[in-house]
């Protein structure tokens, strides 16, 4: 839709006689145009998430998950699991996208023993305190959790307590 608003109207752009007033507005409308393009983005980007948290949870709590997922197995452990825990590591910019993607990981650890070992020997994940991976993105996302965001901390908790007992 803001895209439709804010079109830009190109008509006039043979005319030399601008002044600078109108470049100023012009760039000042072509910064918020993209100010809302990436907002729009960010938002649609947090409704994805939310609604995959909500159709894994889903599947999952009715034991289906992994017999409708079974045919992309591949594509969730190589794709989708490092850009969730990647949305983990972003906890202190979006902390309701990682507490989002934490519920995804573990909706995916509960399923199968493949997901969660996948996600256990991610990338420094097999050391805590490590510079990546997927134990220490929890961990560092569950300290924002105590600090900042209570229901981050509760989701980053169940996906470490679902890691560790796989």
């Amino acid at each position: 839709m803001s895209l439709i608003i804010y079109e830009d109207d190109h008509e006039n752009d043979d005319e030399d006689d601008s002044s600078l007033e109108e470049d100023a507005t012009s760039l000042s409308m072509k910064v918020s145009l993209n100010r809302s393009i990436a907002e729009h983005t960010r938002r649609l980007r947090t409704h994805a998430l939310m609604a995959l948290s909500n159709a894994l949870d889903l599947l999952n709590s009715e034991k289906i998950l992994c017999d409708t997922i079974s045919a992309s197995k591949e594509w969730y452990a190589s794709v989708l699991i490092p850009s969730l825990i990647d949305n983990v590591k972003s906890a202190s910019s979006k902390p309701y996208d990682a507490t989002l993607a934490a519920r995804c990981l573990t909706s995916l650890a509960m399923c199968s023993k493949v997901f969660a070992s996948t996600m256990k020997n991610s990338e420094g994940c097999k050391n805590p305190g490590g510079g990546g991976g997927c134990l220490s993105a929890l961990e560092s996302a569950g300290q924002i959790g105590r600090d900042e965001f209570e229901l981050l901390l509760r989701d980053v908790e169940r996906c470490q307590s679902t890691l560790l007992g796989c």
